[in-house]
């Protein structure tokens, strides 16, 4: 094979990924989870890392395993995993392993001091009252200087995930993405949160038609 043939694979390949990765909006990541976790790493290992569970939807025990997600071309986590760092995690299963839903890192959002940071890439584009938060020295990532996202209260986060759990019925396509939705709470109840926040305006306008 000859160098420009082998140039234009390599193009194709990386073009593929990047126009195959497209990253799970805030309410997929909500609808979609089998678990949903508020939590603390108790223990990091070479392939996974142990939550200590704090509060949860559909998981009972009081720590989980998880597989440590893997930096790629087309996401890189914020900071290393270490024993302290509080989180909020959307889960799947496969092979009997936990996991984490998103290429991008998505489904790991961090808790510092009672607030979590909604990963901007799960949010539409240029959504306003994103913060930069910058990882401990000891664990930061040459090539992911700090981490971009929109601040909410753990509690507030919880009303908001109880409330797309419980309100809305919604078939994910083959991508695990939601991509219809039925709601079934009051037009009043609507209209009342998407005053609330640009979170509940963004997402109640798009999937109630």
């Amino acid at each position: 094979m000859n160098k420009s043939a082998a140039l234009i694979i390599i193009l194709f390949s990386i073009g593929h990924i990047r126009a195959d990765f497209t990253p799970r909006n805030l309410y997929s990541l909500v609808l979609d989870a089998e678990k949903i976790i508020e939590g603390e790493v108790i223990c990091v290992d070479d392939k996974v890392f142990e939550l200590y569970v704090k509060n949860s939807i559909d998981f009972e025990e009081k720590t989980i395993t998880v597989k440590k997600f893997i930096d790629w071309t087309c996401g890189v986590r914020w900071s290393k995993y270490y024993v302290g760092q509080k989180l909020f995690v959307f889960l799947a299963h496969e092979d009997g392993e936990y996991y984490s839903l998103g290429g991008g890192n998505e489904g790991e959002m961090p808790i510092i001091k009672q607030t979590v940071y909604i990963n901007s890439i799960s949010l539409p584009h240029k959504f306003d009252g994103l913060v930069k938060i910058y990882p401990l020295t000891e664990y930061a990532k040459a090539d992911r200087p700090y981490y971009e996202g929109y601040e909410i209260g753990v509690q507030d986060f919880w009303d908001y995930i109880h409330l797309l759990r419980n309100c809305f019925q919604f078939e994910p396509n083959k991508y695990r993405r939601v991509s219809r939705a039925t709601y079934l709470g009051s037009r009043e109840l609507a209209d009342t949160l998407s005053k609330k926040s640009r979170i509940y305006k963004w997402t109640l306008g798009a999937l109630i038609n």
